[in-house]
């Protein structure tokens, strides 16, 4: 950090390179900061911007933001309930940096994420509940070391805060348990 620049101005800057890096047009807007900055400090965060608004930018600029501020291996996982946002935002990241982002659909690719070592994992909120062997694995030194971010995306899903349509979102506790000190991202 220069002497002329905030902690603020810091982030804003290494923001914008991130979000730049993953095709983001645009200048980075004050709620993105406030939902990536305490991320990038280990805190819990929930934003709830509208739809369009950029959200997933933030969450998925916070790997590429840990190594500009010398962290590397970083790993965002994404709890989604949507199947084809899943689909479209994994393309979408690695058109931009390839093999950026996995859609983890089945307890074996796990494994394959431990050999390509994707920063952003994707899955559902079925199977990190119904998963049996999920727990374990989040456990293997490659996650349990590297996921610093766990992300629930559209937690208007949960069900004690709305309209009940995917009842796997009604176990968050259940799919935290694994990282009892992470922040988490809503």
């Amino acid at each position: 950090m220069s002497g002329s620049e905030s902690q603020l101005q810091v982030a804003q800057r290494i923001a914008q390179e991130c979000l730049l890096a993953l095709g983001v047009k645009g200048e980075v807007k004050e709620d993105q900061l406030r939902g990536l900055v305490p991320a990038l400090n280990g805190q819990d965060v929930f934003i709830c911007p509208p739809t369009g608004f950029g959200k997933s930018a933030c969450f998925q600029a916070v790997p590429l933001a840990f190594e500009k501020i010398g962290i590397e291996n970083v790993v965002v996982l994404v709890v989604s309930p949507l199947l084809a946002v899943i689909e479209h935002q994994v393309t979408n990241l690695n058109n931009q940096i390839a093999g950026y982002a996995m859609h983890i659909e089945d307890v074996k690719d796990f494994a394959k994420a431990e050999r390509t070592k994707p920063r952003l994992l994707y899955t559902t909120p079925e199977l990190l509940v119904e998963g049996a062997d999920v727990p374990q694995l989040l456990r293997r030194p490659y996650f349990a070391d590297n996921i610093r971010l766990l992300v629930f995306d559209e937690v208007h899903c949960v069900e004690l805060w709305g309209d009940t349509f995917r009842p796997a979102y009604s176990q968050v506790d259940t799919m935290m348990s694994p990282f009892p000190t992470r922040a988490s991202w809503q």
